[in-house]
Protein backbone atom coordinates (compact mmCIF):
# COMPACT_ATOMS: atom_id res chain seq x y z
CA UNK A 1 0.00 0.00 0.00
CA UNK A 2 1.39 3.39 -0.99
CA UNK A 3 0.50 6.83 0.36
CA UNK A 4 0.82 10.39 -0.88
CA UNK A 5 2.80 12.97 1.05
CA UNK A 6 -0.29 15.14 1.50
CA UNK A 7 -2.06 12.28 3.27
CA UNK A 8 0.74 11.70 5.80
CA UNK A 9 -0.44 13.94 8.68
CA UNK A 10 -3.80 12.18 8.90
CA UNK A 11 -2.29 8.70 8.54
CA UNK A 12 0.36 9.39 11.19
CA UNK A 13 -2.19 10.73 13.67
CA UNK A 14 -4.44 7.70 13.15
CA UNK A 15 -1.59 5.18 13.36
CA UNK A 16 -0.20 6.86 16.48
CA UNK A 17 -3.54 6.34 18.21
CA UNK A 18 -3.78 2.69 17.19
CA UNK A 19 -0.21 1.88 18.20
CA UNK A 20 -0.66 3.67 21.53
CA UNK A 21 -3.87 1.72 22.18
CA UNK A 22 -2.11 -1.57 21.44
CA UNK A 23 0.74 -0.59 23.77
CA UNK A 24 -1.69 0.25 26.59
CA UNK A 25 -3.51 -3.08 26.26
CA UNK A 26 -0.25 -5.06 26.16
CA UNK A 27 0.72 -3.53 29.51
CA UNK A 28 -1.99 -5.59 31.24
CA UNK A 29 -0.38 -9.02 30.65
CA UNK A 30 3.06 -7.56 31.35
CA UNK A 31 1.97 -6.30 34.76
CA UNK A 32 0.12 -9.52 35.56
CA UNK A 33 3.29 -11.48 34.88
CA UNK A 34 5.29 -9.19 37.16
CA UNK A 35 2.66 -9.44 39.89
CA UNK A 36 2.07 -13.18 40.11
CA UNK A 37 4.75 -14.93 38.03
CA UNK A 38 7.20 -15.48 40.87
CA UNK A 39 4.38 -16.09 43.39
CA UNK A 40 2.91 -18.86 41.24
CA UNK A 41 6.25 -20.67 41.02
CA UNK A 42 6.93 -20.15 44.72
CA UNK A 43 3.52 -21.64 45.54
CA UNK A 44 4.16 -24.70 43.37
CA UNK A 45 7.82 -25.30 44.27
CA UNK A 46 8.47 -23.55 47.58
CA UNK A 47 11.80 -22.31 46.19
CA UNK A 48 12.71 -18.57 46.06
CA UNK A 49 15.53 -19.38 43.64
CA UNK A 50 13.11 -20.97 41.18
CA UNK A 51 10.76 -18.03 41.69
CA UNK A 52 13.52 -15.76 40.40
CA UNK A 53 14.30 -18.23 37.63
CA UNK A 54 10.84 -17.84 36.12
CA UNK A 55 11.69 -14.32 34.92
CA UNK A 56 15.01 -15.56 33.56
CA UNK A 57 13.18 -18.28 31.64
CA UNK A 58 10.82 -15.66 30.23
CA UNK A 59 13.77 -13.66 28.97
CA UNK A 60 15.41 -16.72 27.39
CA UNK A 61 12.60 -16.46 24.86
CA UNK A 62 13.55 -12.83 24.32
CA UNK A 63 17.25 -13.20 23.59
CA UNK A 64 17.46 -14.58 20.04
CA UNK A 65 14.03 -13.47 18.80
CA UNK A 66 14.34 -9.63 18.67
CA UNK A 67 17.06 -9.49 16.03
CA UNK A 68 15.25 -11.88 13.70
CA UNK A 69 11.86 -10.26 14.27
CA UNK A 70 13.55 -6.92 13.59
CA UNK A 71 14.98 -8.36 10.38
CA UNK A 72 11.49 -9.57 9.43
CA UNK A 73 10.14 -6.08 10.13
CA UNK A 74 12.75 -4.55 7.81
CA UNK A 75 11.84 -7.02 5.06
CA UNK A 76 8.11 -7.71 5.49
CA UNK A 77 6.83 -4.63 7.30
CA UNK A 78 6.08 -3.88 10.94
CA UNK A 79 2.41 -4.81 11.23
CA UNK A 80 2.49 -8.52 10.33
CA UNK A 81 5.33 -9.18 12.79
CA UNK A 82 3.59 -7.31 15.62
CA UNK A 83 0.41 -9.32 15.02
CA UNK A 84 2.41 -12.54 15.35
CA UNK A 85 3.84 -11.35 18.67
CA UNK A 86 0.38 -10.47 20.02
CA UNK A 87 -1.04 -13.87 19.06
CA UNK A 88 1.83 -15.64 20.84
CA UNK A 89 1.23 -13.61 24.03
CA UNK A 90 -2.49 -14.42 24.02
CA UNK A 91 -1.90 -18.15 23.44
CA UNK A 92 0.80 -18.35 26.12
CA UNK A 93 -1.42 -16.72 28.75
CA UNK A 94 -4.28 -19.05 27.90
CA UNK A 95 -1.83 -21.91 28.38
CA UNK A 96 -0.70 -20.47 31.74
CA UNK A 97 -4.31 -20.28 32.90
CA UNK A 98 -4.90 -23.95 32.05
CA UNK A 99 -1.56 -25.06 33.48
CA UNK A 100 -2.23 -23.15 36.71
CA UNK A 101 -5.18 -25.46 37.29
CA UNK A 102 -3.19 -28.64 36.55
CA UNK A 103 -0.13 -27.47 38.58
CA UNK A 104 2.39 -28.86 36.06
CA UNK A 105 5.60 -26.96 36.78
CA UNK A 106 7.49 -27.99 33.62
CA UNK A 107 4.57 -26.98 31.38
CA UNK A 108 4.26 -23.71 33.29
CA UNK A 109 7.87 -22.81 32.48
CA UNK A 110 7.27 -23.71 28.81
CA UNK A 111 4.47 -21.18 28.57
CA UNK A 112 6.59 -18.57 30.37
CA UNK A 113 9.21 -19.16 27.67
CA UNK A 114 6.58 -18.78 24.94
CA UNK A 115 5.30 -15.58 26.53
CA UNK A 116 8.85 -14.21 26.43
CA UNK A 117 8.98 -14.81 22.68
CA UNK A 118 5.69 -13.02 22.08
CA UNK A 119 6.54 -10.14 24.39
CA UNK A 120 9.93 -9.65 22.71
CA UNK A 121 8.23 -9.29 19.35
CA UNK A 122 5.37 -7.07 20.47
CA UNK A 123 7.64 -4.71 22.40
CA UNK A 124 9.13 -3.73 19.05
CA UNK A 125 6.07 -1.58 18.51
CA UNK A 126 8.44 1.30 19.25
CA UNK A 127 10.11 0.61 15.89
CA UNK A 128 6.79 1.22 14.18
CA UNK A 129 6.24 4.41 16.16
CA UNK A 130 9.65 5.91 15.37
CA UNK A 131 9.10 5.21 11.66
CA UNK A 132 6.60 8.06 11.54
CA UNK A 133 8.69 10.80 13.16
CA UNK A 134 11.88 12.60 12.25
CA UNK A 135 14.97 11.44 14.13
CA UNK A 136 15.10 14.78 15.95
CA UNK A 137 11.64 13.96 17.38
CA UNK A 138 12.29 10.34 18.31
CA UNK A 139 11.98 11.17 22.01
CA UNK A 140 8.49 12.54 21.45
CA UNK A 141 7.53 9.48 19.39
CA UNK A 142 8.50 7.11 22.21
CA UNK A 143 6.76 9.41 24.70
CA UNK A 144 3.45 9.02 22.85
CA UNK A 145 3.84 5.26 23.05
CA UNK A 146 4.98 4.89 26.64
CA UNK A 147 2.53 7.38 28.12
CA UNK A 148 -0.31 5.18 26.88
CA UNK A 149 1.04 2.34 29.04
CA UNK A 150 -0.09 4.23 32.13
CA UNK A 151 -3.72 3.54 31.22
CA UNK A 152 -3.11 -0.19 30.91
CA UNK A 153 -1.28 -0.19 34.22
CA UNK A 154 -4.08 1.68 36.00
CA UNK A 155 -6.66 -0.72 34.58
CA UNK A 156 -4.80 -3.63 36.18
CA UNK A 157 -5.48 -2.44 39.75
CA UNK A 158 -9.30 -2.76 39.66
CA UNK A 159 -8.91 -5.93 37.59
CA UNK A 160 -6.81 -7.57 40.32
CA UNK A 161 -9.19 -6.33 43.01
CA UNK A 162 -12.27 -7.56 41.14
CA UNK A 163 -10.82 -11.00 40.49
CA UNK A 164 -9.76 -11.24 44.13
CA UNK A 165 -13.32 -10.47 45.26
CA UNK A 166 -15.10 -12.77 42.84
CA UNK A 167 -12.78 -15.78 42.71
CA UNK A 168 -13.08 -16.95 46.33
CA UNK A 169 -16.92 -17.04 46.52
CA UNK A 170 -16.98 -18.79 43.14
CA UNK A 171 -14.33 -21.30 44.21
CA UNK A 172 -11.99 -20.30 41.35
CA UNK A 173 -8.23 -19.85 41.33
CA UNK A 174 -7.51 -16.07 41.18
CA UNK A 175 -4.15 -16.67 39.51
CA UNK A 176 -5.76 -18.68 36.70
CA UNK A 177 -8.33 -15.91 36.19
CA UNK A 178 -5.57 -13.30 36.00
CA UNK A 179 -3.73 -15.30 33.33
CA UNK A 180 -6.98 -15.60 31.38
CA UNK A 181 -7.66 -11.85 31.61
CA UNK A 182 -4.16 -11.19 30.26
CA UNK A 183 -4.90 -13.43 27.29
CA UNK A 184 -8.18 -11.67 26.53
CA UNK A 185 -6.63 -8.19 26.78
CA UNK A 186 -4.48 -8.93 23.73
CA UNK A 187 -7.48 -9.44 21.44
CA UNK A 188 -8.36 -5.72 21.14
CA UNK A 189 -4.62 -4.98 20.95
CA UNK A 190 -4.41 -7.19 17.87
CA UNK A 191 -7.38 -5.37 16.36
CA UNK A 192 -5.62 -2.03 16.89
CA UNK A 193 -2.53 -3.30 15.05
CA UNK A 194 -4.69 -4.56 12.19
CA UNK A 195 -6.14 -1.06 11.81
CA UNK A 196 -2.70 0.51 11.29
CA UNK A 197 -2.76 1.68 7.65
CA UNK A 198 -0.48 1.93 5.82
CA UNK A 199 2.33 -0.06 7.39
CA UNK A 200 4.62 2.40 9.14
CA UNK A 201 7.62 1.21 7.09
CA UNK A 202 5.81 2.66 4.06
CA UNK A 203 5.49 6.00 5.83
CA UNK A 204 9.20 5.94 6.65
CA UNK A 205 10.04 5.48 2.97
CA UNK A 206 7.70 8.25 1.86
CA UNK A 207 9.18 10.86 4.18
CA UNK A 208 12.63 10.05 2.85
CA UNK A 209 14.29 8.46 5.86
CA UNK A 210 14.72 4.90 4.61
CA UNK A 211 17.01 5.28 1.60
CA UNK A 212 17.85 1.65 0.99
CA UNK A 213 21.22 0.55 -0.31
CA UNK A 214 22.52 -2.87 -1.24
CA UNK A 215 23.24 -3.95 2.32
CA UNK A 216 20.18 -2.35 3.85
CA UNK A 217 22.42 -0.67 6.43
CA UNK A 218 23.09 3.03 6.68
CA UNK A 219 26.58 3.92 5.48
CA UNK A 220 26.74 6.44 8.30
CA UNK A 221 26.44 3.92 11.11
CA UNK A 222 29.33 4.17 13.56
CA UNK A 223 29.30 1.21 15.90
CA UNK A 224 31.18 3.15 18.58
CA UNK A 225 28.16 5.45 18.81
CA UNK A 226 26.04 2.50 19.90
CA UNK A 227 28.15 1.60 22.95
CA UNK A 228 26.65 4.18 25.32
CA UNK A 229 22.96 3.58 24.45
CA UNK A 230 23.41 -0.19 24.57
CA UNK A 231 25.13 0.01 27.98
CA UNK A 232 22.63 2.46 29.52
CA UNK A 233 19.55 0.62 28.34
CA UNK A 234 20.71 -2.92 29.13
CA UNK A 235 21.79 -2.16 32.69
CA UNK A 236 18.61 -0.19 33.41
CA UNK A 237 16.49 -2.98 31.93
CA UNK A 238 18.29 -5.63 33.98
CA UNK A 239 17.95 -3.76 37.28
CA UNK A 240 14.32 -2.87 36.59
CA UNK A 241 13.29 -6.43 35.75
CA UNK A 242 15.20 -7.88 38.71
CA UNK A 243 13.57 -5.48 41.17
CA UNK A 244 10.11 -5.81 39.65
CA UNK A 245 10.19 -9.61 39.49
CA UNK A 246 11.49 -10.10 43.03
CA UNK A 247 9.41 -7.34 44.63
CA UNK A 248 6.46 -9.66 45.25
CA UNK A 249 8.67 -12.02 47.25
CA UNK A 250 10.04 -9.18 49.38
CA UNK A 251 6.66 -7.57 50.08
CA UNK A 252 4.83 -10.87 50.60
CA UNK A 253 7.51 -11.81 53.13
CA UNK A 254 6.79 -8.56 54.97
CA UNK A 255 3.09 -9.45 55.10
CA UNK A 256 1.73 -7.05 52.49
CA UNK A 257 -1.47 -8.24 50.72
CA UNK A 258 -1.62 -8.82 46.97
CA UNK A 259 -3.63 -5.63 46.43
CA UNK A 260 -0.92 -3.42 47.99
CA UNK A 261 1.79 -5.25 46.05
CA UNK A 262 -0.19 -4.60 42.86
CA UNK A 263 -0.52 -0.92 43.78
CA UNK A 264 3.24 -0.61 44.29
CA UNK A 265 3.87 -2.24 40.92
CA UNK A 266 1.40 0.16 39.32
CA UNK A 267 3.21 3.15 40.87
CA UNK A 268 6.45 1.67 39.59
CA UNK A 269 4.95 1.38 36.10
CA UNK A 270 3.79 5.00 36.40
CA UNK A 271 7.42 5.90 37.05
CA UNK A 272 8.35 4.00 33.90
CA UNK A 273 5.93 5.88 31.67
CA UNK A 274 4.66 9.09 33.35
CA UNK A 275 7.88 11.09 32.72
CA UNK A 276 7.89 10.08 29.04
CA UNK A 277 6.88 13.45 27.61
CA UNK A 278 9.29 15.63 29.63
CA UNK A 279 12.09 13.12 29.08
CA UNK A 280 11.29 12.96 25.37
CA UNK A 281 11.38 16.73 25.15
CA UNK A 282 14.69 16.93 27.03
CA UNK A 283 16.19 14.30 24.72
CA UNK A 284 14.97 15.99 21.54
CA UNK A 285 16.10 19.44 22.65
CA UNK A 286 19.41 18.77 24.40
CA UNK A 287 20.45 15.38 23.08
CA UNK A 288 20.39 11.96 24.77
CA UNK A 289 23.60 12.14 26.80
CA UNK A 290 22.12 13.77 29.91
CA UNK A 291 19.47 11.10 30.45
CA UNK A 292 21.76 8.23 29.43
CA UNK A 293 24.08 9.26 32.27
CA UNK A 294 21.36 9.92 34.85
CA UNK A 295 19.00 7.06 33.94
CA UNK A 296 21.05 4.06 35.13
CA UNK A 297 22.12 5.93 38.26
CA UNK A 298 18.53 6.76 39.27
CA UNK A 299 17.57 3.14 38.60
CA UNK A 300 20.35 1.95 40.89
CA UNK A 301 19.43 4.38 43.68
CA UNK A 302 15.81 3.23 43.48
CA UNK A 303 17.00 -0.37 43.61
CA UNK A 304 18.92 0.42 46.81
CA UNK A 305 15.95 2.14 48.47
CA UNK A 306 13.40 -0.59 47.70
CA UNK A 307 14.66 -3.25 50.17
CA UNK A 308 16.16 -0.75 52.61
CA UNK A 309 13.26 -0.98 55.08
CA UNK A 310 9.92 -2.76 55.51
CA UNK A 311 8.14 0.61 55.29
CA UNK A 312 5.56 0.49 52.50
CA UNK A 313 6.14 4.08 51.42
CA UNK A 314 9.92 3.74 51.19
CA UNK A 315 9.53 0.55 49.16
CA UNK A 316 7.08 2.28 46.82
CA UNK A 317 9.27 5.38 46.38
CA UNK A 318 12.22 3.12 45.58
CA UNK A 319 10.27 1.23 42.94
CA UNK A 320 8.99 4.51 41.48
CA UNK A 321 12.60 5.71 41.08
CA UNK A 322 13.55 2.42 39.43
CA UNK A 323 10.84 3.14 36.86
CA UNK A 324 11.90 6.78 36.37
CA UNK A 325 15.50 5.76 35.74
CA UNK A 326 14.41 3.09 33.27
CA UNK A 327 12.27 5.65 31.43
CA UNK A 328 15.14 8.11 31.04
CA UNK A 329 17.55 5.41 29.89
CA UNK A 330 15.13 3.82 27.42
CA UNK A 331 13.95 7.02 25.74
CA UNK A 332 17.42 8.54 25.46
CA UNK A 333 19.07 5.33 24.24
CA UNK A 334 16.34 4.68 21.66
CA UNK A 335 16.62 8.27 20.40
CA UNK A 336 20.39 7.93 20.19
CA UNK A 337 20.12 4.73 18.13
CA UNK A 338 17.43 6.14 15.82
CA UNK A 339 19.57 9.20 15.14
CA UNK A 340 22.43 7.14 13.68
CA UNK A 341 20.54 4.27 12.05
CA UNK A 342 18.68 4.43 8.75
CA UNK A 343 15.04 3.33 8.94
CA UNK A 344 15.66 0.44 6.52
CA UNK A 345 17.97 -1.18 9.12
CA UNK A 346 16.30 0.11 12.27
CA UNK A 347 14.50 -3.16 13.02
CA UNK A 348 17.74 -5.12 13.12
CA UNK A 349 19.74 -2.63 15.19
CA UNK A 350 16.97 -1.98 17.72
CA UNK A 351 16.45 -5.74 17.72
CA UNK A 352 20.11 -6.19 18.64
CA UNK A 353 19.64 -3.60 21.39
CA UNK A 354 16.67 -5.63 22.65
CA UNK A 355 18.90 -8.72 22.71
CA UNK A 356 21.38 -7.02 25.08
CA UNK A 357 18.50 -5.69 27.19
CA UNK A 358 16.99 -9.14 27.43
CA UNK A 359 20.27 -10.84 28.28
CA UNK A 360 20.65 -8.45 31.22
CA UNK A 361 17.01 -8.98 32.14
CA UNK A 362 17.51 -12.75 32.11
CA UNK A 363 20.72 -12.83 34.12
CA UNK A 364 20.05 -10.21 36.80
CA UNK A 365 16.81 -11.65 38.29
CA UNK A 366 18.50 -15.04 38.65
CA UNK A 367 21.63 -13.41 40.08
CA UNK A 368 19.39 -11.31 42.30
CA UNK A 369 17.74 -14.44 43.68
CA UNK A 370 21.19 -15.81 44.54
CA UNK A 371 22.17 -12.50 46.19
CA UNK A 372 18.96 -12.57 48.25
CA UNK A 373 19.76 -16.12 49.34
CA UNK A 374 23.25 -15.09 50.49
CA UNK A 375 22.79 -11.54 51.80
CA UNK A 376 19.05 -10.90 52.01
CA UNK A 377 17.00 -8.36 50.11
CA UNK A 378 19.26 -5.47 51.17
CA UNK A 379 22.10 -7.17 49.32
CA UNK A 380 19.97 -6.98 46.17
CA UNK A 381 19.73 -3.20 46.57
CA UNK A 382 23.50 -2.79 46.94
CA UNK A 383 23.96 -5.06 43.93
CA UNK A 384 21.65 -2.85 41.83
CA UNK A 385 23.49 0.36 42.75
CA UNK A 386 26.90 -1.19 42.04
CA UNK A 387 25.77 -2.21 38.54
CA UNK A 388 24.42 1.23 37.68
CA UNK A 389 27.67 3.12 38.21
CA UNK A 390 29.69 1.68 35.28
CA UNK A 391 26.80 2.22 32.86
CA UNK A 392 26.56 5.89 33.84
CA UNK A 393 30.32 6.32 33.44
CA UNK A 394 30.27 4.73 29.97
CA UNK A 395 27.42 7.01 28.92
CA UNK A 396 29.33 10.05 30.22
CA UNK A 397 32.55 9.08 28.47
CA UNK A 398 31.03 8.12 25.10
CA UNK A 399 28.68 10.88 24.03
CA UNK A 400 26.50 9.89 21.05
CA UNK A 401 26.28 12.06 17.95
CA UNK A 402 22.95 12.68 16.25
CA UNK A 403 22.51 12.88 12.51
CA UNK A 404 21.43 16.30 11.19
CA UNK A 405 17.71 16.68 10.44
CA UNK A 406 16.72 17.29 6.84
CA UNK A 407 15.25 20.79 6.57
CA UNK A 408 13.68 19.88 3.23
CA UNK A 409 11.77 16.99 4.76
CA UNK A 410 10.67 19.10 7.70
CA UNK A 411 9.37 21.83 5.41
CA UNK A 412 7.48 19.35 3.25
CA UNK A 413 5.89 17.66 6.27
CA UNK A 414 5.33 20.70 8.44
CA UNK A 415 1.88 19.49 9.54
CA UNK A 416 2.98 16.02 10.64
CA UNK A 417 2.73 15.40 14.39
CA UNK A 418 6.16 15.46 16.00
CA UNK A 419 7.76 17.69 13.39
CA UNK A 420 7.06 20.88 15.32
CA UNK A 421 7.67 21.75 18.97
Amino acid sequence: MDIKTDDLPKAITKNTRFLSTAQALSTVPTQINSLIGSLVVLRLTGSPALAGLVISVTFVGRIVVPYFSGWAMDRKGRRVVLILGGVIISVSYLGLALTEISSQVATLFTFFLLYGVGNAIFSQVRIAMTDMYDASRAGKAIAYLYTSSIFGSLATIPLVALIGLLSQPAGLDPYALLWLSGSLSMLPALLAILLVRPDTSVIARVIGRSGRNETGLSVRVELSRLTAPFAASSVSWGIMVAMMSLLSLDMAGDGFPLFLISTTITIHVAGMYLPSFPFGRITDRYGPKMLMVAGPLVTGVGGLLTPLTANYYVITVGMFLVGVGWCGSTISSTSSIVSVIDASARGRVLGANDVTNNIASMILPFAGGAVIGAYGFLGLGVFALALSLPASLVSFAMSPRKLPTSGKVQHRLGGVPGQDD
